[in-house]
C-alpha cells in the first residue's frame, strides 16, 4: 500500500476514536506486515495483520467497508483462521454488532495512559538467585509463552522482533520464572504484554520486569502502552502501581467458536 494511503489512515485514526490501538501505529510505521483497505471516498479504513487481527477507522456508515469487513470475516472462518476486530468506538460497536450479530462475541478491555517518571518507579530488588536479562534467541527457544510462534503471529519473524520489539525475562537457574514483551510496537509506542510461572507467582517479578520495560521505551522515546481486559483485577493494579491511570474501555470482538 502506497505510503500516502498509510499517512490517510493515520489521520482518520486521529478522528473520534476511543482509542488508537499501538496495532494501528505498528502497521502504519511498517513495525510488522500488514494491510490497510480503504474506498474511493477514503473516509473509513480497515487496517489488519496477516495473523488476523484487524481494527477499524473513520466513518461507521462506510457501506463499502461494511461489506469488506462480512467478507474478510467470512473468509477467515472458512479457512479457520483467526477473527479479532478492535473497535475504536461505540458507533462501530453497534455497526459490528448489527453486520456479524452472533457470529462474534464482544470483549471489554481497558487501554491506560502511562504519565508516572520511570525514575520514580520502585525500586524492589530481584529475590537471591535471580537474573534479569533481555530476551534473545536461546530464551526464545525454550519460552512456554513467548516462543517462535508467538512472535510469528504478532510480529512476523522472530528477527524482526529482535530489531524492533522490547523484551526482558527473568530467569533462576533454568528456569524462566517471568517474561515481558512488546506485543507490538511503533517509533512512538510499545504495549506490554507480561505473564510470571504459576510457581513464580507473588515475588513481585513482574512489577521488576515492567518496571525494566517502561524505563527501556522511555531510553527509545516510546510511549508504554498497557492494555487488558476489564475483569482482569491484577493486570489493573499492577498498571496502577506502575503509574498507568485514566484507562478507556474499549471492545474486540472474537469470532464465536
Amino acid at each position: 500500500m502506497a505510503t500516502n494511503q498509510f499517512g490517510k489512515a493515520a489521520l482518520l485514526l486521529g478522528k473520534n476514536q476511543v482509542i488508537n490501538p499501538t496495532l494501528a501505529d505498528s502497521i502504519i510505521s511498517n513495525y510488522i506486515d500488514g494491510n490497510l483497505y480503504m474506498d474511493t471516498t477514503e473516509n473509513a479504513a480497515l487496517l489488519g495483520t496477516k495473523s488476523g487481527i484487524y481494527l477499524l477507522a473513520g466513518d461507521s456508515t462506510n457501506t463499502e467497508i461494511h461489506r469488506l469487513l462480512v467478507e474478510l470475516f467470512e473468509e477467515s472462518k472458512q479457512k479457520h483462521k483467526r477473527f479479532t476486530l478492535f473497535s475504536p468506538s461505540k458507533e462501530w460497536d453497534e455497526r459490528i454488532s448489527s453486520l456479524l450479530g452472533n457470529k462474534v462475541k464482544s470483549v471489554q478491555r481497558y487501554s491506560f495512559k502511562y504519565t508516572s517518571n520511570p525514575s520514580l518507579v520502585y525500586d524492589q530488588e530481584l529475590p537471591l538467585g535471580f537474573k534479569l536479562s533481555k530476551v534473545n534467541p536461546t530464551t526464545i527457544a525454550v519460552s512456554q509463552e513467548f516462543n517462535e510462534s508467538y512472535y510469528k503471529e504478532y510480529w512476523g519473524t522472530i528477527n524482526n522482533f529482535l530489531e524492533n520489539g522490547i523484551g526482558f525475562y527473568i530467569k533462576t537457574g533454568d528456569i524462566i520464572a517471568a517474561e515481558c514483551v512488546s506485543i507490538f510496537a511503533s517509533p512512538n509506542y510499545a504495549e506490554i504484554d507480561i505473564v510470571t510461572n504459576p510457581n513464580y507467582r507473588g515475588m513481585g517479578l513482574a512489577t521488576i520486569l515492567a518496571k525494566a520495560f517502561i524505563v527501556e521505551c522511555v531510553r527509545k522515546k516510546k510511549t508504554p502502552r498497557w492494555d487488558c481486559a476489564v475483569n482482569n483485577v491484577v493486570s489493573i493494579n499492577l498498571a496502577e502501581k506502575l503509574g498507568f491511570d485514566n484507562p478507556t474501555s474499549y471492545s474486540v470482538f472474537i469470532r464465536n467458536s
